[in-house]
């Protein structure tokens, strides 16, 4: 990273980060870049990426700092913009950890199984080809008790019943946590269900409309029906369009979440989608004005990247 570059994410005087107490120093929004950010350009040259031009940098740094502001950082597990200019920078998750260069969760970089170098476009995200592309994220399934999902969906895929972000245990309603279009693909919902031990019951989301350049978040509180219905919800960008029915809280599920299909413990998977996404995001369980707060800071990100 260029020297003068790092010289601004040096502070003197070390500052609180987020709620978190650390003494990492965090730069004021508008005057130098955040930490979490130039990690991230750096990892993208690793990764074999080229080196991160300096309006994407910007535009990711300025998103850290409203994560940061939002109070929001503790609650993000695994965030991956999937920017940059190539599909090697793609797979470089911005965020690793809920506690910032913490103990990485899952792979390193996402894992591409079947995509090209002309499946990603820095405009609008990855595409999918609806039978055997996906990421691999490493992140089990039961990372947290009560958990969100969110995806910038730039362009619908073209099938029903396919998914955004998923896995699974030993069969499909083993514990399954999905973030999925429906049929017409212009419902969406998330799929909660409780692992084969407790039942196996269903545990579905009220359906929602959603269409290409929507950014959709769902997030459970796991088996809470009071908490679900209060304080969980379904959100298409700004806008609450329903709220997610009790479900498991997956605890002996560990299966890796995939991105473009879902995963089963065995190791296949399956609901693959040739949607375009633009992005992604794995953590704990999100208020309902946290969800709200979370969509504006996506919404500017994605209007500083060209891709909205």
């Amino acid at each position: 990273m260029n020297a003068g570059i790092l010289a601004q994410v040096r502070s003197p005087m070390p500052t609180p980060y987020g709620l978190l107490g650390s003494v990492t120093p965090v730069p004021s929004p508008g005057v130098s870049l955040h930490p979490e950010a130039v990690d991230w350009a750096t990892r993208v040259v690793a990764n074999g990426g080229s080196p991160v031009a300096l309006p994407v940098l910007s535009a990711v740094s300025v998103f850290c700092h409203r994560v940061d502001a939002a109070a929001l950082r503790p609650l993000l597990w695994r965030v991956n913009l999937l920017a940059g200019d190539s599909l090697a920078s793609s797979l470089v998750p911005l965020f690793r950890s809920p506690t910032p260069f913490g103990t990485v969760q899952g792979n390193a970089t996402d894992t591409a199984e079947n995509f090209v170098s002309s499946d990603y476009v820095a405009a609008s995200g990855l595409l999918g080809n609806g039978s055997n592309k996906r990421l691999l994220t490493g992140l089990p399934l039961n990372f947290s008790p009560a958990r969100h999902l969110g995806a910038f969906i730039h362009t619908l895929g073209t099938t029903a019943f396919r998914t955004y972000i998923g896995a699974a245990g030993a069969t499909l309603f083993d514990g399954l946590l999905s973030l999925q279009c429906d049929s017409p693909t212009t419902v969406w919902r998330m799929e909660n269900t409780r692992t084969t031990a407790e039942g196996g019951s269903a545990g579905g989301t009220t359906s929602g409309v959603h269409s290409s350049g929507d950014f959709v978040l769902a997030s459970s509180a796991g088996n809470n029906i009071f908490g679900n219905i209060v304080h969980s919800g379904m959100y298409r960008n700004t806008t609450r369009v329903g709220f997610p029915a009790t479900a498991s809280v997956a605890g002996a599920v560990s299966t890796g979440i995939a991105i473009f299909a879902y995963q089963l413990s065995a190791g296949t998977f399956a609901g693959h989608s040739n949607a375009r996404i633009g992005g992604y995001s794995l953590g704990s369980h999100l208020l309902s004005d946290q969800c709200l707060a979370y969509a504006v800071i996506w919404d500017a990100l994605l209007r500083a990247l060209g891709r909205r």
